[in-house]
């Protein structure tokens, strides 16, 4: 008896042959006289009774998109059908040199790419996937007439997956596409485990900005382009107001959704190219390259108004908050060559004035080349505020 496979190669091969019916859809026009042609080699349409393809491709827990790439119609066609009645969404072209831009757009699982191609071949195909940041981990299975040992290393040296040759067998193509998507599958549970990592790494997981490691590590990075650049950067280091009351009071769940809401309130207003940060406890920084004082003091203004003027919502009782902010900033032509050290010491130097005098309110200065040392000598009692 045969296998379903097989049965639908029969069916297939019979389907080709037979041409336009009175009932039901005629064979493509172009499938039915390359077949009579003789374009189809014996061996592209297999017979089997083995039942290992018969199950649907899967990528993880979804259907796979595919692309294959051939010059023959014929062959495209007998995939698409073959691939779609296992589950797989297909996309089919003729032109080699199409190849890329379809792969940058529907991102599929993998690519069937044949070899010998008018346009462009698929030498020059894969090079351009593999030198593309988007499309360089898609697998590639070359299928080809070209049955040489040097074509087949030449193919998997430019990073193919794996080679077939053409007349091939379905039921083999089959299982080496299943274990192209197999690999495929790990590749991106990999990949997003190690983003996971990543982002448990640099990022604080209660506000979701990046965490102090991080902005340490990029602010050396800005005060560089700020110098090369010769324009201002500013930092605002600002903190709420009387937290440890907060936390006191109506528990540490109230405190952790006020550092929520007010992470959500900075990454709604930074730019592109700010660096926003949970610099400690109740502590948060912003990084603003190109603006001079009196941009970062207005921006300090408007954070001060709108969390003043922001009810956050808990479990137990809805509170307002207040913050005291400190801002100052780095001017390359006149302060030269400095440590990114000196442009924090400076800006918190500012908010422990602004916390002495009242706090819910900013404090601008002119950086001091000499912060480091006072707020050094500071440090316990800005701890105590």
């Amino acid at each position: 008896m045969l296998s379903s496979e097989a049965c639908f190669d029969v069916s297939l091969r019979n389907y080709i042959r037979s041409g336009p019916r009175r009932a039901g859809p005629a064979a493509p026009p172009h499938v039915w006289p390359a077949f009579q042609a003789g374009i189809f080699p014996p061996m592209v349409i297999a017979h089997s009774s083995a039942s290992t393809a018969t199950a649907d491709l899967m990528m993880g827990r979804r259907p796979p998109r595919v692309v294959v790439v051939d010059d023959e119609p014929s062959i495209l066609e007998m995939l698409r059908l073959r691939l779609e009645s296992m589950g797989a969404t297909v996309f089919t072209i003729l032109r080699g040199s199409e190849a890329l831009p379809l792969a940058r757009q529907e991102e599929p699982d993998l690519i069937l790419l044949d070899i010998m191609m008018p346009d462009l071949d698929g030498f020059s195909v894969i090079r351009q996937l593999k030198e593309d940041e988007t499309t360089r981990q898609i697998p590639v299975i070359f299928m080809t007439a070209r049955d040489e040992i040097d074509s087949r290393v030449q193919g998997l040296d430019l990073g193919a997956h794996d080679y077939v040759t053409k007349p091939f067998n379905t039921v083999e193509l089959i299982a080496r596409i299943r274990a192209a998507l197999r690999v495929k599958a790990l590749q991106d549970e990999l990949y997003e485990k190690n983003r996971l990592l990543e982002q448990l790494a640099t990022s604080d997981p209660l506000t979701g900005l990046p965490n102090r490691r991080t902005f340490e590590e990029q602010v050396y990075v800005e005060m560089e382009r700020a110098r090369r650049g010769n324009h201002p950067l500013s930092c605002l280091i600002f903190d709420i107001d009387n937290f440890k009351d907060i936390n006191d009071v109506h528990g540490h769940q109230a405190g952790d959704e006020v550092l929520r809401q007010i992470g959500r309130v900075l990454l709604g207003r930074k730019r592109r190219t700010d660096m926003v940060s949970r610099y400690g406890g109740e502590e948060f920084v912003w990084l603003l390259p190109g603006a001079p004082l009196g941009a970062a003091t207005e921006l300090g203004e408007w954070l001060l108004r709108t969390i003043r003027e922001m009810e956050i919502v808990t479990t137990l009782v809805p509170l307002r908050v207040s913050v005291s902010i400190g801002v100052s900033t780095y001017e390359p032509e006149t302060h030269g060559d400095i440590p990114t050290s000196v442009l924090l010491a400076s800006a918190d130097e500012s908010l422990r004035e602004a916390k002495e005098t009242g706090k819910d309110r900013v404090v601008a200065k002119e950086l001091n080349l000499f912060a480091e040392l006072s707020t050094d000598q500071a440090e316990a009692g800005t701890d105590e505020l």
